[in-house]
Formats: C-alpha cells, structure tokens, sequence
C-alpha cells in the first residue's frame, strides 16, 4: 500500500488515520468538534431530524443491507453530541 494514502488503521494504535485526517481538516477550517456546539440545533430537535432524515430521497441510495431507523438516526445525533 501507498504510504501516503490514509491506512484503514493507525499503525501506532491510536485512532483510525482517516478520522485523524478528518479531524485535521476540520480543525483547519475552524468547524465545530461537537453538535452542541453548532448554533441552532438542539437535543430537542432530534427526533425532528431523525424524520427528515428519513424522509430525505437520498437515503435510497445507501448500500444494500444497511438499514436506518429513527432510534439509530437518534443515537447518532446523541453520540455526535
């Protein structure tokens, strides 16, 4: 493998190499690590979310055998909290 393409995993055991690029850039671009910290989302709203999301054409596009619910559109939204 190419040294300089991201490995799936951290050599030295630390995070995935890819978040850690991901990390990087949005630190760069100043964004916000948590959803808390976006203006105008709130805890209250995620189940709001969790039907938009679920209403949204897009979603047929996931790969086949993955499937989304509002309970696992909800957890996300939590742990990105």
């Amino acid at each position: 493998m190419d040294e300089r393409v991201f490995p799936a995993e951290d050599v030295s055991g630390g995070p995935p190499a890819v978040d850690v690029g991901v990390e990087s850039v949005r630190d760069d671009l100043g964004l916000p690590a948590r959803l808390r910290d976006v203006g105008g989302v709130e805890r209250g709203d995620f189940s709001a979310v969790a039907a938009a999301i679920l209403d949204d054409g897009l979603l047929g596009a996931r790969p086949e055998g993955v499937s989304v619910d509002a309970e696992s559109v909800e957890a996300v939204l939590e742990d990105a909290w």
